[in-house]
């Protein structure tokens, strides 16, 4: 299998198993912020450790010889920072700003990605993506205008905006990592952005409220765990390996299906209806998103026939042998009409 189509198929299922995530989030509202982030990272490490186990065959010296290879220490370091921080900040969102709002700026995440990718690892962006850059900035800034005027949660919604920067700034680490180490293994930032992540909502909890609660209520936990053992797990996993094997705008456009979905699950279960602003604001970013990858598949069509041509008539010369003069010259021209 080419390693493009299994990049794809990985960030579709990593996107698919991560859209239940807001639901499960928005159903803990008797338990606080930072007690339900502490809980469900201190649980996403026991998992991702038995992956990254399983992955090296149970070596435990193969493992540890793996995290002290200096040309990829500080890949592990950086990845680990920006995985664990924007999940805290995206969990934090969810709370304070709700899934409509949290979803809607994630949603830009491709177009961050697109001028990360440009400016960091040098990775050309087309025309048309920067067409779908101005029209989902547009979109985004149409719903932080409303809850300038609306007098909203803020934090909640500069938080949302953290986030995305976070998770597209991981996307394009993880792809600078196959490029330039293509043996890197980035799954191992997860255990490390998990114990980041629980200490980051344990230092937040302590210094928001001075008796902070680790306890969790009762009717809470089964969420909790279903989020730190099962959904963070397989969906963190399932990106950080797809992300490595695509563009950086390419697997940020796949986890745009969490916006999609994500809300849906909430208003079925809990009611939680978006706002007109967020719904025209989101649609705009949808729409952009759609065009922009319809456009992208039909250029990528364009170049693979034009790929095939070329290497169909290179073919062909090798097979005739020798040409003459006229021939050569006729095979010239050919060549540049493809």
């Amino acid at each position: 299998m080419h390693s493009h189509t299994k990049g794809l198929l990985i960030m579709v299922a990593g996107s698919l198993s991560t859209t239940p995530d807001t639901l499960t989030i928005r159903l803990t509202d008797g338990t606080e912020a930072y007690t339900l982030m502490f809980w469900r990272y201190m649980l996403f490490f026991l998992p991702v450790v038995f992956i990254l186990l399983t992955r090296f065959e149970f070596d435990v010296k193969r493992l540890a010889k793996e995290y002290l290879k200096r040309d990829q220490l500080w890949l592990i370091a950086i990845g680990s920072i920006l995985i664990g921080s924007g999940d805290v900040l995206f969990t934090l969102a969810v709370k304070e700003a709700g899934v409509a709002i949290t979803l809607c700026f994630l949603s830009a995440s491709p177009f961050v990605s697109a001028i990360l990718s440009r400016m960091i690892i040098g990775e050309k962006a087309p025309c048309h993506t920067w067409a779908a850059v101005f029209f989902g900035f547009g979109g985004i800034m149409f719903v932080f205008a409303d809850q300038i005027t609306s007098g909203a949660n803020m934090i909640g919604t500069v938080t949302a905006m953290s986030s995305t920067f976070l998770f597209s700034l991981s996307f394009v680490i993880n792809r600078f990592a196959q490029i330039s180490f293509p043996e890197t293994e980035m799954l191992l930032c997860l255990p490390w952005s998990s114990l980041l992540a629980a200490m980051i909502a344990m230092i937040m909890g302590y210094q928001s409220e001075e008796n902070f609660p680790l306890s969790v209520a009762s009717d809470d936990w089964k969420w909790v765990i279903l989020q730190g053992l099962v959904i963070l797990p397989i969906s963190f996993s399932l990106i950080t390996v797809g992300s490595q094997l695509l563009p950086s705008p390419e697997a940020a456009l796949i986890t745009l299906m969490e916006t999609l979905m994500g809300p849906l699950w909430v208003w079925l279960a809990v009611g939680e209806s978006p706002t007109k602003s967020t719904l025209i604001g989101g649609g705009i970013l949808v729409s952009t998103v759609l065009c922009h990858s319809l456009v992208q598949m039909i250029v990528d069509r364009a170049n693979g026939s034009e790929t095939r041509m070329s290497e169909g008539i290179i073919m062909l010369d090798h097979v005739k042998g020798p040409q003459t003069p006229g021939e050569h010259l006729s095979t010239m021209n050919a060549h540049a009409t493809v």
